[in-house]
């Protein structure tokens, strides 16, 4: 989120239909600025439909310690168990994830 209200020089909450020239503007491949900057009545459309919402990684993180938690004993529970504690350390050993050690 961070990196995109850096690269649009707003802040990510305040992109809406008025935006429309600012972000045309910002586009470098000459090709997609042209074809925006042609359709411009779709991109304000576009944008007063968007919506963006975000999550750190480490919320996501405690998110699947939550959901592993709550599995039970069963063959398909221990299978989704294995795959959510794999998907969890790969989040964790991920150098821009900035988790460290999530709890278990």
């Amino acid at each position: 989120m961070a990196t995109l209200s850096t690269q649009f020089g707003v802040p990510i909450g305040t992109i809406g239909p008025d935006m429309a020239d600012h972000l045309i503007s910002a586009v470098r491949n000459h090709r997609m600025h042209e074809y925006l900057f042609a359709n411009r009545d779709a991109m304000e459309a576009f944008l007063a439909r968007l919506s963006i919402t975000g999550v750190t990684w480490r919320d996501l993180s405690d998110a699947i310690s939550d959901r592993r938690r709550n599995l039970s004993v069963g063959r398909g529970d221990q299978t989704l168990d294995r795959l959510l504690s794999g998907l969890q350390e790969a989040i964790r050993l991920h150098p821009l994830s900035n988790c460290g050690n999530p709890a278990p």
